[in-house]
């Protein structure tokens, strides 16, 4: 199984691309809804004001969720 830490970290790495660089981010209400083996997910970012609401998902079932968020 991969430890939701190593989950939170990846999407904060992908974070970078979507936000200003420097900015600090907290990750908010993480959700591990089943068990996630390593291999390859689809994910999705979606940047909403100053939040950015995170999935990850298999084929159509959504593993986990979560918000990232920070200041301008």
């Amino acid at each position: 199984m991969v430890p939701g830490s190593l989950i939170i970290h990846a999407f904060l790495r992908l974070h970078g691309v979507l936000a200003y660089p420097g900015n600090p981010v907290q990750a908010e209400n993480f959700r591990f809804k089943h068990f996630v083996s390593p291999g390859a997910y689809q994910y999705e970012m979606t940047k909403n004001d100053q939040v950015i609401r995170c999935r990850l998902f298999d084929k159509s079932r959504v593993l986990v969720t979560g918000l990232l968020s920070y200041e301008s």
